[in-house]
């Protein structure tokens, strides 16, 4: 499995054509957590995204 920011649907979209699959899973951001940067916008969020292995 692996998160990625939901905002950036064209990266959503790249794991989705590699067989991961949106769950729906939503983790808020870490705005005060300076390891993942300063945020250039509210209202983000990781989603979780699985792959299943077959």
């Amino acid at each position: 499995h692996m998160t990625v920011i939901s905002a950036r649907e064209e990266l959503v979209a790249f794991y989705e054509r590699r067989g991961y699959r949106r769950t729906g899973v939503l983790t808020p951001f870490p705005y005060d957590d300076e390891r993942f940067g300063l945020p250039q916008r509210p209202g983000l969020a990781f989603e979780l995204l699985i792959k299943p292995l077959v």
